[in-house]
């Protein structure tokens, strides 16, 4: 093990480097490594045939982006976006290579194509890793994020032609919002997140983006568990922009315990406290109130289907 490997995380924070110990199996990350870098290497032939892009998210994105080395990041799967229109021709193209669509032990088909996901396995010997497409990266109800412009914003992953990076401030706001829905529970977002902000975030352009998503409390709320983990990096003109006003901090206080340091009084909640916990961090409430009774419907759909199947 490299020096550059054993001590990578000193430079980090105490409290932000602390929910990942005991998670540096380097070892183990190398080899992990390894296969990811096979299967996104395939990932970006077959598409480039195909004539398509999509855009790195999560785990594989920020490996190559902002870690040290690409296996200092855990991930358990590769998550890529791909633009609505293109997604069934992304899906012919895994599966033209050799991906399998994972549908058994999926009982929400309805409400799996409403949130545009799709999973798919590809086995190498003994082994198998998962690709997850997605056509928006929020959990339930799309905000009103410019896909296009993200698409154009972003730039060739390095030595992967159809496979693109986020700009540093798409990055941040998706890892923000990832973190949200984690009930700000995700120690590797708090990572990603510091060390998003190391490289260099213009705060004006991240600021305006968080607007333009409908994203604010989310990226204040973010912001401010990184602040209280330690973190020096989130400038206080940031959060005196993004500051929740009075009636959006009384709506967040039966969901988390303090807002200027958030945890959910229930730990990655689940069900409809996860739903409650949304929409409290949610500033786009008439669209997520529409989108969510869309999703409801359909929920009850396949629960009555699944019924009529004689399913548990």
């Amino acid at each position: 093990m490299t020096s550059k490997d054993s001590d990578w995380t000193a430079v980090l924070p105490a409290g932000v480097c602390d929910g990942i110990a005991g998670q540096q199996d380097l070892t183990t990350s190398k080899g992990g490594w390894a296969l990811r870098w096979h299967l996104l290497n395939q990932l970006s032939e077959v598409l480039q045939k195909s004539g398509l892009e999509v855009v790195l998210l999560k785990g594989a994105a920020l490996a190559l982006q902002v870690y040290p080395e690409p296996w200092h990041r855990r991930m358990k799967d590769v998550d890529v976006l791909v633009r609505r229109g293109e997604s069934e021709v992304a899906r012919g193209a895994l599966v033209g290579a050799g991906m399998v669509p994972m549908t058994k032990g999926l009982p929400r088909p309805r409400t799996g194509r409403l949130l545009g996901e799709s999973i798919f396995i590809r086995k190498l010997g003994s082994l198998q890793m998962t690709v997850e497409t997605h056509v928006q990266t929020d959990a339930l109800v799309a905000r009103p994020m410019d896909v296009a412009a993200v698409f154009a914003r972003s730039r060739p992953a390095p030595g992967l032609a159809a496979l693109r990076l986020p700009t540093l401030e798409d990055h941040v706001l998706m890892v923000a919002l990832h973190a949200a829905a984690e009930g700000f529970a995700h120690p590797w977002g708090m990572v990603d997140l510091e060390l998003l902000l190391a490289k260099g975030v213009d705060g004006n352009v991240l600021i305006g983006r968080a607007m333009e998503w409908r994203a604010s409390t989310g990226l204040y709320l973010a912001l401010r568990t990184l602040q209280g983990l330690g973190s020096t990096r989130v400038d206080e003109a940031w959060l005196q922009q993004l500051r929740p006003g009075v009636l959006r901090s009384a709506v967040l206080k039966p969901v988390f315990e303090d807002a200027d340091a958030p945890r959910a009084r229930w730990k990655k909640p689940r069900g409809w406290r996860f739903i409650a916990a949304q929409a409290a961090l949610r500033d786009d409430v008439a669209n997520f109130g529409a989108g969510m009774a869309r999703y409801v419907m359909l929920r009850t759909v396949e629960r009555v289907e699944r019924r009529l199947r004689g399913a548990p």
